[in-house]
């Protein structure tokens, strides 16, 4: 059976203003709701990850530390390093004793699929010299990097992953998290007044307070001073006189 022209034409007429129609009366969805970036006084999920090298790990990995997170993208990077890598090491000699892991989470989603593989290359290599400088820093601050109390971590998000698990849309402006046992005792960004000396500061009322805390509950020592003999009466007698 033959159809002609002018029935296609008004065959398609009829679907384009049917197809309309139908996109008038579907109900508009609504905007998601914009959530708050994670704050102080939450905690943060354990999270599964696998650094720049290849290496995985997890954020369980890290039960007794403190951990600083941090997340920026290539831009905020630059502002964050500008601070962070001057206040790592004189944290770091002052209290010896604290393990301390720095995970940074690299926002490269911007970075589609297919060049993932050649942008991680490169990664590799900027995250490789900026260790062997931040040993150089350390070491002129009199600092030793031990991987069993100081650790640093750098991350590739890709997919957006991590930076959801913080409630951030992106890390055009970065955020560092200080977390004891998952729980966000402390944040800074760009935004943060004096942030150098603010962080050491905050650092060292931290461990004082668990320092204190260990004190109080920690038992004492056992005391190496002899008790004092008991009365050899039996008892209900009288003192002789």
């Amino acid at each position: 059976m033959k159809i002609r022209a002018g029935s296609i034409l008004i065959i398609v007429i009829f679907l384009i203003a049917t197809g309309v129609c139908r996109a008038q009366n579907k109900p508009e969805k609504e905007p998601p709701k914009k959530l708050e970036p994670i704050g102080v006084g939450e905690l943060v999920q354990s999270l599964d990850f696998e650094d720049i090298n290849g290496k995985k790990g997890s954020t369980e990995d890290y039960q007794d530390w403190i951990i600083v997170y941090s997340l920026a993208d290539r831009k905020s990077h630059k502002t964050l390093i500008a601070w962070i890598d001057d206040v790592g090491p004189r944290v770091a000699k002052a209290h010896p004793e604290v393990k301390i892991a720095y995970i940074n989470f690299a926002d490269v989603t911007i970075v589609p699929t297919p060049l993932r593989h050649l942008i991680g290359s490169i990664l590799r290599l900027i995250n490789q010299r900026s260790s062997d400088q931040m040993k150089e820093d350390y070491a002129s601050q009199g600092v030793f990097i031990d991987s069993d109390k100081l650790r640093f971590v750098m991350v590739p998000d890709w997919t957006g992953k991590y930076l959801q698990a913080f409630r951030l849309p992106n890390a055009k402006n970065y955020r560092s998290y200080v977390t004891v046992e998952g729980k966000i005792l402390a944040m800074f960004d760009a935004q943060t007044q004096n942030i150098k000396e603010t962080f050491i500061n905050f650092f060292d009322q931290l461990i004082a307070s668990r320092q204190s805390v260990r004190s109080a509950i920690e038992p004492l020592p056992e005391s190496k001073t002899p008790a004092p003999a008991e009365n050899p009466q039996k008892p209900g007698s009288t003192p002789a006189k």
